[in-house]
C-alpha cells in the first residue's frame, strides 16, 4: 500500500486521510509495505499510533533501470501509467523517459523528492538497499533491534530479546532475503545494474536531473565525474 499517485509511479502524495485511518485501525503485529511518500501529518499519525518505519532506498540509477523494465513487464498487477505506450518502445528511449519524465510520468529524481524527507526523521530506520545485499545478516539484526528499541521507547520500557527468539527471527528473515523470487516486483535485485544500460546520453540526462546532487550526498559517487 502507498500514498504516491499514479499507482506509485508519480511524485505527488495523496490519500493521506485513508492511510492515516489505516494506521489507526490496523491490529497489532501487522506490517505494511509499499511506496510511502513523506508528509508531516503522516509522521504525526505514525507517532500517535506507535508505528515503526523502515525506509529502504537505493541508487537512483538502478531505480530508473528497474522502472523501465517494470513499464514493459507483462504480468497481472502491473499498473504503470499508460503502459501500452511503453510496452513496444526501444529500451534506450524508454530509459531516457524514465530519467527525465514525460507527459505521463515524472522523472526518477523528481519522484525521489517525495520520499527524501524520511532521511531527516531520526526515529526512522534508514537502510540502503546495496548495504542490505552486502551484509544481509547485519541488516536483519539492525531491523530487529530497531523494532524492539522503538517499541520500548513508545511504551517507556527497555525490551530485551531472548537469545533463542532472536535467532529464530534472524533465521526467518535471512531465509526470506535468500529467496527474493517470492517478491512480486523482483527482477534481478542487483546493485550497479545501471552500468550495463546507461549510455553516455543517459548519464548526461541523469546528471542534469540530479539537481540536488543526491548521488554524491548519499555516497553513491564522489563527484560528478562518473
Amino acid at each position: 500500500m502507498g500514498n504516491i499517485g499514479s499507482d506509485g509511479f508519480g511524485a505527488d502524495v495523496k490519500d493521506s486521510d485513508l492511510f492515516q485511518k489505516m494506521l489507526e485501525e490496523m491490529p497489532m503485529r501487522r506490517y505494511v509495505k509499499g511506496h510511502l511518500g513523506w508528509e508531516a501529518s503522516l509522521v504525526k499519525s505514525f507517532r500517535e499510533n506507535r508505528w515503526c518505519h523502515a525506509f529502504i532506498y537505493r541508487d537512483f540509477r538502478d531505480v530508473a533501470v528497474s522502472t523501465a523494465y517494470h513499464a514493459q513487464k507483462d504480468c497481472t498487477g502491473t499498473h504503470f501509467p499508460e503502459k501500452e505506450q511503453y510496452e513496444d518502445m526501444e529500451f534506450d528511449e524508454l530509459l531516457k523517459r524514465i530519467i527525465t519524465g514525460d507527459e505521463n510520468i515524472p522523472g526518477v529524481m523528481e519522484r525521489w523528492e517525495a520520499y527524501a524527507p524520511w532521511l531527516d526523521e531520526d526515529w526512522v530506520l534508514k537502510l540502503d538497499y546495496g548495504d542490505v545485499l552486502r551484509n544481509k545478516e547485519l541488516a536483519c539484526e539492525l531491523f530487529i533491534r530497531y523494532l524492539y528499541g522503538r517499541l520500548g521507547n513508545y511504551y517507556g520500557a527497555k525490551l530485551t530479546i531472548p537469545g533463542d527468539f532472536f535467532n529464530q527471527l534472524m533465521h526467518r528473515m535471512m531465509d526470506r532475503l535468500n529467496h527474493p523470487e517470492k517478491s512480486p516486483t523482483y527482477r534481478n535485485g542487483k546493485t550497479g545494474d545501471w552500468k550495463t544500460h546507461f549510455t553516455e546520453e543517459h548519464k548526461e540526462l541523469f546528471k542534469k536531473s540530479d539537481k540536488n546532487d543526491w548521488l554524491i550526498n548519499l555516497g553513491y559517487e564522489l563527484d560528478g565525474d562518473w
